[in-house]
């Protein structure tokens, strides 16, 4: 499971980018963090795979949590994701030469958010196996009496005991 953090001061706002997650990805358990404070003792306290801030937090901006970030040792290479209703060019050069290089803009859609998160936190890396897939293959599976045809075969096999032949 990747653990994402969302930061952001409204609750309403927290709770959408949560739904979103959520309905889009089902692999993600969502931290809620209100303020920059609360969101760097969490930082302190665990890892993350992708931590999603917005622009204006209180007590600080995204790009000050982002500074403070890297200064903690156990998230300092996390991929941090800025929401931004602001989608201009100076904006964006800002996040950029601040090392900001993932920002998606407010309104969003669903999809565009699990496209950025997946985009800066490769969910195939987290797999315990790799998936194999037979698709000519035909398979038979009884259950209770009742027989369930399979017209394609998915295997999960070790990732690092995987062996292909032809």
């Amino acid at each position: 499971m990747r653990k994402i953090p969302i930061v952001h001061e409204t609750r309403i706002l927290r709770t959408l980018l949560k739904t979103c997650l959520i309905s889009e990805l089902n692999d993600v358990v969502i931290i809620e963090a209100p303020s920059a404070s609360e969101a760097l003792e969490k930082f302190k306290e665990q890892k993350f795979e992708v931590i999603i801030c917005c622009m204006q937090v209180k007590q600080a901006n995204g790009i000050d949590l982002f500074k403070e970030l890297k200064k903690e040792e156990i998230n300092k290479d996390t991929p941090f994701i800025i929401v931004t209703s602001t989608g201009s060019k100076e904006n964006i050069r800002h996040l950029k030469e601040n090392d900001i290089q993932h920002y998606f803009l407010s309104p969003f859609a669903p999809i565009e958010l699990r496209e950025k998160i997946n985009t800066a936190c490769d969910p195939r890396q987290w797999r315990a196996h790799d998936r194999i897939s037979m698709p000519d293959a035909k398979a038979i599976i009884h259950i209770n009496n009742d027989s369930i045809d399979a017209g394609v075969i998915n295997a999960i096999s070790p990732a690092q005991n995987l062996t292909t032949t032809c």
